[in-house]
């Protein structure tokens, strides 16, 4: 599903029991004016007519109050390294920007869709994710820039896998104290810190995150 530029705020609310099915909290895309400003540039000298994709960069970090959606923020760097604040979560995403407002609505999302969903499964059966978590979460963004009145028409979206059937809990939440010793917690500790610095390029953070 691809949702439109606007800002929208969810509410999740605990399940009561096990048999609740588990939700997770969908992401919403913020972009930054900075980041128009350099795609309004490339445009003009760099891509032209040219509407192949192009790798971007955002982050994200997870909500600290119900009510606040987990933000991706694309922003100034993201055509560039994505230089994420401290736990911020780097995340690639591809852009795809049409000539035309009569391109855009006519694009092929589903086609888009299904391509960064194969790219996801083939990352999960292979094992390459392993070596890159970050293949796992990816954002697509398909834009129009319309240079001469300098407005910018775009719909984000985020890609996941849909299970057969909905994830369900086996029991009350517990707090990882209850489940894993000092040595265990250190552990992940560390591969979060890892984590949270990860690019493409870099070891993989999972090593140091074997729980003993």
């Amino acid at each position: 599903i691809f949702f439109r530029g606007s800002l929208c705020f969810h509410t999740m609310a605990s399940p009561a029991s096990e048999t609740v099915p588990l939700q997770f909290e969908p992401f919403t895309c913020r972009v930054e004016v900075e980041f128009w400003f350099d795609l309004e540039r490339r445009k003009l000298h760099e891509y032209k007519d040219d509407v192949s994709p192009v790798a971007v960069w955002g982050s994200y970090a997870t909500s600290s109050h119900a009510a606040i959606p987990s933000f991706v923020t694309l922003g100034v760097d993201a055509f560039g390294s994505c230089n994420a604040l401290p736990f911020h979560f780097p995340v690639e995403g591809t852009l795809v920007n049409t000539n035309t407002m009569e391109e855009l609505k006519r694009y092929d999302r589903r086609r888009l869709l299904e391509d960064a969903g194969a790219k996801i499964w083939e990352s999960i059966t292979t094992g390459a994710w392993l070596d890159n978590p970050g293949a796992l979460t990816q954002f697509l963004l398909l834009c129009f820039a319309d240079l001469k009145s300098h407005k910018f028409h775009y719909c984000a979206a985020f890609p996941v896998l849909l299970p057969a059937e909905s994830f369900r809990r086996r029991g009350p939440p517990l707090s990882i104290a209850q489940v894993f010793n000092d040595q265990q917690q250190r552990a992940l500790s560390e591969g979060y810190q890892a984590l949270r610095g990860l690019l493409p390029d870099q070891t993989s953070p999972l090593a140091a995150a074997q729980v003993p």
